[in-house]
């Protein structure tokens, strides 16, 4: 399969809504606010971050012992100098990657909305549909479903507003 081709099915929003029901069953929320949803693909669908990082993750994992734990520093994110932080790798455009696939993830939730994944209210999203990323024997599928389940499971044990502090991201 030509690159190109990949990049078109990884971006397709029919495909990307399939990723919300993994997310949904780490997450294990009733409700899911649409700005955490609009940092599924970019975590997703950046390769570092989705076969260094999620897909190590496991049941007790957390954003910080993901991002900051220092036992991983070859894996570390980011990096403490002088009481500040050094942003040094895949977290740095999260900004740019937020902003870039809003629209790109509204439509894939309206399809997941469709496909009765998903209901919508008062800009809430709750979970209709939730699957466990184990079910699915596909290999290269599993990776993005096990990745969007372990990303649901670190947000879940994070205050949506410590995320966006985390990954740099001021405008939503």
């Amino acid at each position: 399969m030509k690159t190109n081709s990949i990049i078109d099915i990884e971006l397709s929003p029919f495909w990307l809504s399939e990723l919300f029901p993994y997310f949904f069953y780490g997450y294990n929320k009733s409700i899911v606010n649409i700005h955490l949803i609009n940092l599924l693909i970019p975590f997703v669908l950046t390769k570092s971050i989705r076969e260094n990082i999620l897909l190590n993750a496991n049941a007790n994992s957390n954003f910080n012992s993901l991002f900051f734990n220092p036992s991983r520093r070859n894996k570390t994110i980011f990096t403490f100098n002088d009481d500040s932080l050094i942003n040094n790798s895949c977290l740095h455009d999260m900004q740019i990657k937020y902003l870039a696939n809003k629209e790109l993830t509204g439509k894939a939730l309206l399809i997941a909305y469709e496909k009765k994944y998903i209901d919508i209210k008062n800009g809430q999203i709750i979970p209709i549909e939730k699957k466990d990323y184990k079910t699915n024997k596909e290999p290269l599928l599993r990776d993005y479903y096990k990745s969007s389940n372990n990303l649901g499971i670190v947000f879940r044990t994070e205050e949506m507003k410590s995320i966006f502090l985390k990954c740099n991201i001021q405008q939503l």
